[in-house]
């Protein structure tokens, strides 16, 4: 595997680390965490919406068949997550939902023919 592919692979995790440690908070009820959704007005059953759909993306991040749907699975609750913080006017968390946001993007829009296998194929084909 090439540097590049590793780079992409390494990426993958972090995020998904970074959606399961979310997801967990939110599904197990952590006092600060369901404040915050109070205190955004969503109801309860929206903070295990986004949880459950975080967990699911953070599932697929990792592997490169599934890498573009979690993260497109993402997409929209980072959209959400800035719009939120916007609307309360807490302008300065908008940049760590911002930067995962332009991550999960790129992983959504690399090309199909960045994984191994295909990697294989092609030097397979050159030798």
């Amino acid at each position: 595997m090439n540097k590049r592919l590793i780079a992409i692979r390494a990426l993958a995790i972090l995020l998904m680390l970074v959606f399961l440690r979310a997801s967990a908070r939110k599904l197990f009820g952590v006092d600060e965490t369901v404040s915050h959704f109070q205190a955004w007005g969503y109801p309860h059953w929206f903070m295990l919406l986004v949880a459950s759909i975080e967990l699911c993306g953070a599932v697929l991040l990792p592997f490169f068949r599934t890498m573009r749907l979690g993260s497109l699975l993402l997409v929209p609750i980072m959209l959400g997550a800035i719009g939120t913080q916007v609307i309360h006017g807490a302008y300065p968390k908008v940049i760590a939902p911002a930067v995962v946001l332009t991550l999960l993007l790129f992983l959504a829009t690399r090309k199909q023919t960045d994984t191994p296998i295909t990697e294989m194929r092609s030097a397979a084909c050159n030798t």
